[in-house]
């Protein structure tokens, strides 16, 4: 459903959305309110690119986790496209810091859902976004008690995300696919660090650590 109202002084409200268009297109470059709740579906580009992903509809399963491989799981993958929406912080710069958008609040867990979500409607790159234009107002998903295990030993498996280091003596920056610069690296070694520590395991599986130094291979 959708509505245009009229506001004063001659100004148009939003497009007023409470549940995913069929077309998206016919929205392209309008201001839009979503009335229907967003759950905060993925925070993976947040601090690089200042976007958040998002799902009418609750929380987005991956399709093979819910349905059987082949057909089934191919309708399931294209309910998850027609729910997904990009909210985007309306700026083109990578690593912007903070986004503007939370207000100095943390990033949302998975499962946090927003309210009264205005932007405009901009689609790009084969997805369908928001450019925001207010501040998120989000209802935090509650964190859940951790598991409990009659065990000993905390066994941990953590992707770096390409943890590259470039010739292993800080030079031969940009690395393939990991960080740009040595400021980078720093950046990316403290949040590593910080997630380690706090996971408190007795051993750390790490993946994608790649040590380019010191010789021929």
């Amino acid at each position: 459903a959708e509505a245009i109202e009229v506001a004063g002084r001659g100004e148009v409200a939003p497009v007023v959305l409470t549940a995913p268009p069929g077309d998206w297109e016919r929205y392209e470059g309008m201001r839009v309110r979503i009335e229907a709740p967003l759950a905060i579906a993925g925070q993976h580009q947040l601090a690089r690119r200042g976007v958040l992903h998002a799902s009418f509809g609750g929380r987005l399963a991956t399709p093979t986790a819910v349905a059987a491989p082949g057909d089934e799981a191919a309708r399931v993958e294209a309910d998850n496209r027609r729910r997904s929406l990009l909210l985007d912080d309306a700026r083109a710069d990578e690593n912007p810091g903070r986004a503007w958008y939370l207000e100095g609040g943390a990033p949302p867990r998975l499962g946090s859902v927003a309210h009264r979500v205005e932007g405009i409607v901009d689609e790009r790159w084969g997805e369908r976004r928001l450019q925001l234009t207010a501040p998120l107002r989000i209802e935090p998903a509650p964190r859940p008690q951790p598991p409990s295990v009659p065990a000993r030993v905390r066994l941990a498996v953590l992707n770096l995300q390409n943890l590259f280091n470039g010739d292993g003596r800080g030079g031969d920056f940009p690395t393939a696919r990991g960080a740009r610069t040595p400021a980078q690296l720093r950046a990316q070694l403290a949040r590593l660090v910080a997630t380690i520590h706090a996971l408190d395991a007795h051993v750390a599986a790490l993946m994608e650590l790649e040590n380019d130094g010191y010789g021929p291979e």
